[in-house]
C-alpha cells in the first residue's frame, strides 16, 4: 500500500481553505499528511479549530507560508515538503467526496504504473448557492469539466483534482514557474513533458469533486490586482512557442484576448485599456522568451516549513 500526501495551494481564502481542510478529515482513506502552501498576507497558520481537528484525528498538517503568490512555485515547495510516493493536488475551494483519496490511490495501484491520475471536476455555476450542491447529484448546479464517462488514458488532467508520482515530478523539474498568475495551460505543459519521457497518465471520471469557484481570492478571480497585466496573457504564448504544433494561433490569440484586454472587467473600464493592451503585447513577448528557458530537475530549496498539526490551539 502506497501513501499519499495532499497538497493545497491557497491565496486570499483563509475561511474557505479551513473549511476544505476540515472536510478532508472525513476521507475513508486518510492521507499521510496534508500540506497547505499559504500565500495570503497576514495569515500565518490554520484556524485553531482546524488545528484541533487535525490533532484529534492524528493527521499531520504542514503549513508553508509564501510571500509572493505563484501557483507553480507553491506546488514545487509542497512537492519538496511531501514524503509520500503520491501527491494529490487540490484546489482550496472544493467539496470532496469521502472516497476521493482512496480512488486516487486505487487507480495508481491498478497495475499500469501511472505517473499521474486526473479526475472529474464539477464547477459550481455563478448563481447557485453552495447549499444547493450535493455530492449525490454533482451535476445539479454545476458545469462538467470533461464531458465523458469513460476512462481516458493520456489525459486530460485538471489542476484542481489530480495526483502525481512525486519522483516523476521531481525528475521532470517540477511545475514550470514560468507559468504565472492564473497559470493557464500549465497542466498541458506537464503532460507534454511526461509524454516526452515515456510516462503515462490517465483520467478517471469516477474520481470527482465539486469546485466551488469562490468569488474572492484565487489567481483567476476578476479584479485580482495581485498579478501584473502581462501575466493574464503570457502563459498562452509560452505554451504556443514551446509546443507550436499543438494549438492554433487562432486559439492562442483568442484565449489571450479573453484573458487579457477583452475580459469583461477591462472592456467596461476604458481607463484600463492602454495598460491592458500593453500587457497583452508584453505577455506575448515574455511568453516567447520564457518558452526558451530550460527546465532542470528540482534542486533543494530554502523555505520555511511550519509543522502545526500537533500544536495546541491558543
Amino acid at each position: 500500500m502506497i501513501d499519499v500526501d495532499v497538497i493545497i495551494p491557497t491565496f486570499g481564502r483563509p475561511v474557505v481553505v479551513n473549511n476544505t481542510l476540515r472536510m478532508l478529515l472525513n476521507q475513508d482513506t486518510q492521507p499521510k499528511r496534508v500540506i497547505v502552501v499559504n500565500q495570503t498576507p497576514g495569515v500565518d497558520a490554520a484556524a485553531p479549530e482546524t488545528l484541533q481537528a487535525f490533532q484529534d484525528k492524528g493527521l499531520d498538517l504542514i503549513w508553508i507560508n509564501r510571500k509572493t503568490p505563484n501557483v507553480m512555485a507553491a506546488q514545487n515547495e509542497a512537492i519538496y515538503a511531501a514524503k509520500s510516493e503520491v501527491c494529490l493536488i487540490l484546489d482550496d475551494d472544493i467539496i470532496p467526496p469521502e472516497d476521493l483519496v482512496r480512488k486516487h490511490l486505487e487507480r495508481h495501484q491498478d497495475g499500469h504504473g501511472w505517473a499521474a491520475v486526473g479526475g472529474q471536476v464539477w464547477h459550481r455555476l455563478p448563481d447557485v448557492a453552495i447549499e444547493q450542491l450535493s455530492l449525490d447529484a454533482p451535476h445539479v448546479g454545476t458545469i462538467i469539466g470533461q464531458d465523458s464517462s469513460v476512462l481516458m488514458p493520456d489525459g486530460p488532467l485538471f489542476g484542481g483534482n489530480w495526483s502525481v508520482r512525486r519522483e516523476v515530478v521531481l525528475a521532470l523539474g517540477g511545475w514550470d514557474e514560468s507559468f504565472v498568475g492564473s497559470a493557464n495551460w500549465q497542466e498541458g505543459d506537464l503532460m507534454n513533458r511526461m509524454r516526452a519521457k515515456g510516462y503515462e497518465f490517465v483520467w478517471d471520471p469516477d474520481i470527482f469533486l465539486i469546485h466551488l469557484r469562490a468569488p474572492f481570492g484565487g489567481c483567476r478571480i476578476p479584479g485580482n490586482k495581485s498579478f501584473s497585466e502581462w501575466t493574464k496573457t503570457a502563459n498562452f504564448f509560452l505554451y504556443k512557442y514551446r509546443y507550436p504544433a499543438e494549438k492554433s494561433w487562432k486559439e492562442v490569440i483568442v484565449s489571450a484576448l479573453r484573458g487579457g484586454p477583452l475580459r469583461r472587467e477591462v472592456v467596461y473600464s476604458p481607463w484600463r485599456w492602454p495598460v491592458a493592451w500593453l500587457g497583452f503585447l508584453k505577455g506575448w513577448w515574455l511568453g516567447r522568451e520564457k518558452a526558451r528557458n530550460p527546465i532542470y530537475p528540482l534542486r533543494e530549496m530554502s523555505m520555511k516549513v511550519e509543522h502545526i498539526a500537533n500544536q495546541r490551539p491558543q
